[in-house]
C-alpha cells in the first residue's frame, strides 16, 4: 500500500516540458509561441520581435563584455547596462592607488562626448541573424562513430559552417549545439570594441544593498552603467579604439515607456543568458543538492572569510577585494539558496516523477520500449560511478577559479601553446609579441586587485580541504611531495612555492615575457605554481583519469537519446533548450509572491525603502545602507521630475516571473507594445533555482524601473542631455 501511495505522488507532482511562464526560448522559432504571448497581453507580431530583414527588438539587444546583456537607447549609440556589469570597466578606469579618482565611489558623468572614457578590452556584439543547420552538422556521421569521433566531425563541420557565414564580410560567427548536440543552430553577430564610460551613479547608488541585499527582495538600488558605441566615421562600421571615432548611429533603438506597471501587466525580455540546467536528471539533481552545492558552499565561504578578514584591517585590500568579494558573496549564497529551493520544491521527485512517466510512455510502442530499455539503470549506473570525480573536480574549479596566481597560470599556458606551434619565420616574432603582450596587460589587472597574503592563504586553506575531503586516489601529485619533502605541512608548501614563482613576481616575470622564446618556455614549465595548476588542469585529468571523459560521454549519449525521447512524447507541447549565452525571449507578468512564512512581497518598491534602509544604517552601521545627501534632499523635496508614479513615489524596482539567468543581467525589460520600462538586475533568493527547475509560485526576476534610471541620470547626475538623446512616451 505505501509503495501505491508513493508511485500515486511521484505521478501528482510529474512535470511537464514547459510551463505557463516559463522558459528561454529562440527567437527564429518564436512563432510557436507568439499565439500565447498574444493571450497574455502582447500587441507586437513575432517579426517585431525577430527579423532578418526590418528592424526589430533583437537588433536593440546585444551582448556586453562577454557575459551580460544591453540595450541601445539612442540614435547616438547610447547603451545601457547594470552596474554589475559596468563594475569591471569602471573599476579599470578608476585610479585608485594615487587616489586622484574613482569612479567606482564617486560616479561619473561625462561633460560631453568628448570627455566619454575608452574602455580597453570592452567589446558588444549584435545577432544579426541565426539558422538552423542541424542537417548540415549531423549529415553523413557514421553510425559506429565513437563519441570522441563523432565530436571532431562535428566540431569540423562547426567550423566551416561558421567561416562559409562569414566570408568576405566583417561579422564574426559561430555554431552551438542545443538539446544536448541532437540540433544545431549558426549565430552570426556584429562585433564593436570602441566602447566608452558615458555614465555610472556612485557605488552608494549603484550597489547600493551591496552584499547584505545580494538575491533579495524588496531591492533597492540604482544598478545601471551607460556606454557608447563608437565606430569610424566613414563607414558606421567598428575598427577598433581610435581618437577621432564617433558615435555610432544604429538603424533603430529602444522606445522608452513612462506609463510604469501594474500587477499582472505583460513583459518580456531579450537577453543571453550563460547556462541552465533544466533538462538534468533526478540523478544529476541528486548528486548537486547531495554533494556538489554544500562543498561549494563551504570552499566559497571559507574564501570570504579570508578577504573579510584581511579587508577589515587594510583600506587599500579592502578597495582591491570589493569586487571579488561581491562575487563570491553572490556565488556563496546561489549554492545554498539553489539547493534550499531545489529540496522545498521536492525537485528530485518531480524529476523521477517524469522520468516514470517517460517511461511509461515507452512501453505502449515496441520500438520505443526497446530503443530506450535500461535508460535509467544506466544514468544511476554511471552517475554512481562518477560522484568522486564530480566533487574532485569541483574542488579544483573552485581552486583554480579562486586562487589569483592560478587564474593567470591558465592564461599563461596559452602562451606554451602557442610556442609550441611550428609557424613560419617570419610569422613567430609577430605572433608571439602579440600574446606576450597580452599577457602582459592581463598580468596588470591581475596584480591590480592582488594580495600575495591573501591569496597564499586562500590556496593554503583550499588545499588543507582538498586533502582532508577528496579521496587520496585524486590527489595531484605534488601532494606526495609535500608529504615528502614538508613533512604535510601545507603552510610551509605554499611559502616555498610564492617565494621560489616567477609568476609571483610581476617585474621579473614581465621580463621574462618580453624575452620570451620557445627556448626558454621550460622555465615557466618548471615555476611551481604553474607545477600547481598544471596538475589540477583539465589536460592532466584527461592523462590520468581517462576514465572520467569516458563515463561522461556515456552520459551525454543518454542525454541525447532521453531529451529526444521526451521531445517525441511531448509533440504537442514546445520544449525550449538549455541557455548557452545566445539570444533568447523569455515573457510573463509583473507578479508579487508569498516569500517565507506569513510574508508576502508586493510588486514594486520606491525611493522610500531607500530612505528607510538608509535610517536603518546608521542604527546597525551597515555601510552597504549608506546613500549620498543629495539623493535625501531629492526625495525631501520630492523632485522627481517626470517619473513619479500617479501616487507621487518615486518607483525604484519591480517584480515579474520572467525565466532569467546568469548573462541576462543587464537586459531590457519590454512592455506589451516593446518599449522598455526596465532592466533586469537580479532574481530573488527563492528564485535562483531556476537554472535547474522552475517554481512559478516562487521564482521571480528583479527588475530596475526605467523611470527611476531617468530620475538618477537627469535630477542626481544632471545630465539632462542624455535624456534628451532618448526617445521617451
Amino acid at each position: 500500500m505505501k509503495k501505491k501511495i508513493t508511485l500515486l505522488l511521484l505521478l501528482f507532482l510529474v512535470i511537464k516540458p514547459s510551463f505557463a511562464d516559463e522558459g528561454m526560448w529562440i527567437p527564429l522559432l518564436l512563432g510557436k509561441n507568439i499565439e500565447d504571448m498574444q493571450k497574455k497581453g502582447l500587441k507586437l507580431s513575432a517579426e517585431d520581435i525577430y527579423s532578418i530583414n526590418n528592424s526589430s527588438l533583437k537588433d536593440l539587444v546585444m551582448i556586453f563584455g562577454g557575459d551580460c546583456s544591453a540595450t541601445l537607447i539612442s540614435s547616438e549609440g547610447l547603451i545601457i547596462t547594470s552596474h554589475q556589469c559596468s563594475y569591471s570597466a569602471v573599476t579599470l578606469l578608476s585610479e585608485c592607488k594615487t587616489c586622484q579618482v574613482d569612479y567606482l565611489q564617486n560616479g561619473f558623468w561625462a561633460e560631453l562626448t568628448s570627455y566619454e572614457l575608452p574602455v580597453p578590452g570592452l567589446s558588444v556584439r549584435f545577432l544579426v541573424r541565426m539558422e538552423r543547420v542541424t542537417d548540415q552538422v549531423l549529415k553523413d556521421i557514421p553510425k559506429d562513430a565513437t563519441e570522441a569521433e563523432r565530436n571532431k566531425i562535428i566540431a569540423r563541420k562547426m567550423e566551416l559552417l561558421a567561416n562559409s557565414a562569414v566570408q568576405n564580410t566583417d561579422y564574426e560567427a559561430v555554431v552551438k549545439p542545443f538539446f544536448y548536440g541532437t540540433e544545431y543552430y549558426l549565430f552570426v553577430e556584429e562585433v564593436f570594441d570602441d566602447i566608452r564610460l558615458v555614465g555610472v551613479p556612485p557605488l552608494s547608488i549603484g550597489a547600493f544593498g551591496g552584499t547584505t541585499d545580494t538575491w533579495k527582495w524588496p531591492r533597492h538600488s540604482g544598478d545601471f552603467g551607460l556606454f557608447r558605441i563608437y565606430v569610424d566615421r566613414k563607414t558606421n562600421k567598428s575598427v577598433g579604439y581610435e581618437k577621432f571615432n564617433i558615435p555610432y548611429q544604429p538603424t533603430d533603438h529602444a522606445q522608452i515607456s513612462l506609463k510604469g506597471v501594474k500587477e499582472n501587466d505583460f513583459v518580456m525580455t531579450l537577453g543571453f543568458p550563460n547556462k541552465t540546467e533544466v533538462h538534468e536528471t533526478s540523478y544529476g539533481l541528486e548528486l548537486l543538492i547531495d554533494k556538489l552545492n554544500a562543498h561549494k558552499a563551504n570552499l566559497r565561504k571559507t574564501k570570504l572569510n579570508i578577504m573579510k578578514s584581511a579587508m577589515d584591517t587594510s583600506v587599500i585590500i579592502s578597495q582591491k577585494y570589493n569586487l571579488n568579494y561581491s562575487i563570491w558573496d553572490a556565488f556563496w549564497k546561489k549554492a545554498i539558496y539553489q539547493n534550499q529551493g531545489l529540496i522545498d520544491y521536492q525537485a528530485i521527485n518531480k524529476k523521477k516523477a517524469q522520468e516514470l512517466d517517460f517511461m511509461k510512455w515507452t512501453k505502449t510502442n515496441p520500438t520505443t520500449e526497446e530503443e530506450f530499455k535500461n535508460l535509467m539503470d544506466n544514468y544511476d549506473q554511471l552517475y554512481r560511478k562518477i560522484t568522486q570525480h564530480r566533487l574532485a573536480l569541483e574542488y579544483i574549479n573552485e581552486i583554480l577559479a579562486s586562487v589569483d596566481l592560478l587564474r593567470y597560470a591558465k592564461k599563461l599556458q596559452g602562451l606554451l601553446e602557442i610556442s609550441s606551434y611550428n609557424f613560419p619565420v617570419h610569422e613567430r616574432a609577430f605572433i608571439l609579441g602579440r600574446a606576450t603582450g597580452q599577457l602582459r596587460e592581463e598580468g596588470k589587472i591581475i596584480m591590480n586587485d592582488y594580495d600575495e597574503t591573501v591569496d597564499k592563504q586562500i590556496l593554503t586553506a583550499f588545499l588543507k580541504l582538498y586533502r582532508d575531503s577528496i579521496d587520496e586516489s585524486f590527489h595531484p601529485k605534488f601532494f606526495k611531495r609535500i608529504r615528502k619533502e614538508f613533512n604535510g605541512n601545507i603552510d610551509i608548501f605554499v611559502d616555498s612555492v610564492y617565494a621560489q614563482s616567477m609568476i609571483a613576481k610581476p617585474k621579473k616575470l614581465g621580463s621574462y615575457l618580453v624575452r620570451f622564446d620557445p627556448a626558454i618556455a621550460g622555465e615557466l614549465r618548471d615555476d611551481p605554481i604553474f607545477q600547481i595548476y598544471k596538475e589540477f588542469s583539465i589536460e592532466e585529468w584527461k592523462e590520468i583519469r581517462p576514465e572520467y571523459f569516458e563515463i561522461l560521454e556515456q552520459i551525454n549519449i543518454l542525454n541525447r537519446k532521453y531529451i529526444g525521447g521526451l521531445r517525441q512524447m511531448n509533440k504537442e507541447v514546445d520544449i525550449y533548450p538549455d541557455a548557452n549565452g545566445t539570444m533568447r525571449i523569455s515573457y510573463g507578468k509583473v507578479k508579487s509572491y508569498a516569500g517565507s512564512d506569513a510574508v508576502n512581497y508586493k510588486y514594486y518598491t520606491t525611493l522610500k525603502g531607500f530612505i528607510q534602509k538608509s535610517v536603518r544604517a546608521y542604527l546597525s552601521d551597515n555601510s552597504d545602507y549608506k546613500i549620498p545627501e543629495k539623493l535625501y534632499k531629492l526625495n525631501s523635496q520630492k523632485d522627481f521630475g517626470d517619473y513619479a508614479d500617479q501616487n507621487g513615489d518615486m518607483p525604484v524596482a519591480f517584480l515579474t516571473d520572467l525565466h532569467t539567468s546568469a548573462g541576462n543581467s543587464g537586459a531590457p525589460v519590454f512592455n506589451a507594445y516593446g518599449e522598455l520600462i526596465g532592466l533586469v538586475i537580479d532574481r530573488n533568493a527563492e528564485g535562483v533555482m531556476s537554472d535547474i527547475i522552475y517554481n512559478p509560485q516562487k521564482c521571480r526576476t528583479i527588475v530596475l524601473d526605467i523611470r527611476f534610471i531617468l530620475f538618477i541620470i537627469e535630477k542626481y547626475g544632471e545630465k539632462s542631455s542624455l535624456i534628451k538623446e532618448m526617445t521617451i512616451f
